[in-house]
């Protein structure tokens, strides 16, 4: 059972040998369905899968989506929900472009060493981002 010299160690440290001692069938990685070496690469650039058209992710979004707003029992449910969700997205989305017309009031009075100004731009700013804890809130609880 034991070899000498370096050819035990050798033996001893390769992974053939510890699948025979433990009675598992030592399945070398070429061999193995799906790995690398035998995976056929997608056509394209940078081997990445087609491109769906605009026609087909319409069809799979209607495919997904139609059922809900279709049906007599979820459409009450389905079209007040979607009503709900795009005024908190448009109030998100308003409350960001705020922010960053508030940051930049901001940004300018800096430059402009106006102390008063900063102060009272960094306010606003402040009350805008408070603005967006809520919808944000609700956002990520939805």
């Amino acid at each position: 059972m034991f070899h000498s010299g370096k050819s035990w160690l050798k033996s001893f440290s390769s992974i053939q040998f510890l699948a025979r001692a433990v009675g598992v069938k030592y399945v070398d990685n070429a061999q193995v369905a799906g790995s690398s070496s035998h995976r056929q690469l997608a056509p394209g650039l940078s081997h990445q899968p087609a491109k769906a058209s605009c026609r087909q992710i319409f069809h799979a979004f209607w495919k997904l989506y139609a059922p809900y707003f279709c049906d007599k029992k979820s459409r009450w449910k389905a079209w007040p929900l979607l009503i709900i969700v795009m005024v908190f997205m448009f109030c998100e989305v308003q409350t960001g472009v705020d922010i960053s017309n508030a940051i930049k009031d901001v940004n300018n009075a800096l430059v402009g060493n106006d102390k008063n100004e900063f102060y009272k731009e960094l306010r606003k700013a402040v009350f805008i981002g408070l603005r967006l804890v809520p919808i944000l809130v609700l956002h990520i609880g939805a």
